[in-house]
């Protein structure tokens, strides 16, 4: 039977360290990670601490968006970064939670999730590009204040319209349990009034949140909606 990339880092921890140690960086053979992450290595830095683990993503809004749903990691554009681990149960721990964002392999009844988003990224042009990434970024900050209670959701799903939902004029920002909820299903977008009574409800139930801040995130939010 064929080791799984778990079984292959707890078992070879010691040496992908070493070499780590010795060669300041050493790249996992990850295959079995999908084609949305590019490679994993595992590193090691002064600035970072000493050991670490990185991840290079194809999708910038995809590091931003596993970097805003767990505060332990680091983002610096498509590399994602839990620096100072300690040993291989946290080098586990990082894969398995990559392992959570992998699409399956489609079938008839499926779709190609990624390839919709590489196809349609293709087509926006630099200042939607950017405006479609920053809602990202804008939800991470949001999450370091407030917790990670929100994801970045696709109003009209990227299932039923394809390229079409990969624009910043499709992007909304929802509560996790409400886009949980959502799913695959097409909803009407949030007006920004609506968006930002959304965000700010939520923020006044969490106790000693500052509000001003909270603000100043939302006028970047509008800035890009």
């Amino acid at each position: 039977m064929i080791p799984t990339i778990v079984e292959t880092l707890s078992s070879n921890f010691d040496p992908f360290y070493s070499n780590a140690k010795q060669n300041g960086a050493h790249t996992l053979k990850l295959n079995e990670l999908g084609s949305q992450f590019l490679r994993v290595s595992i590193g090691n830095q002064v600035k970072y601490g000493g050991l670490f683990i990185e991840c290079k993503c194809k999708y910038s809004h995809l590091a931003s968006e596993i970097t805003a749903a767990n505060e332990d990691l680091l983002l610096f554009g498509e590399r994602i970064i839990w620096k100072n681990i300690e040993g291989p149960e946290e080098a586990v721990e990082f894969v398995n939670l990559l392992l959570g964002y992998v699409d399956e392999e489609p079938d008839s009844n499926d779709f190609d999730r990624g390839g919709i988003e590489f196809d349609g990224m293709a087509k926006l042009s630099k200042v939607e590009h950017r405006r479609y990434n920053r809602f990202w970024e804008i939800s991470r900050e949001l999450n370091a204040e407030l917790g990670s209670i929100f994801h970045v959701d696709h109003a009209m799903s990227i299932k039923e319209v394809g390229v079409d939902a990969i624009t910043p004029d499709n992007l909304q920002i929802l509560v996790k349990g409400l886009n949980t909820s959502k799913n695959v299903a097409s909803w009407e977008r949030l007006n920004f009034e609506a968006q930002h009574n959304h965000i700010t409800t939520m923020a006044m139930m969490i106790p000693n949140v500052d509000m001003k801040l909270i603000d100043a995130i939302l006028k970047d939010l509008q800035s890009v909606y």
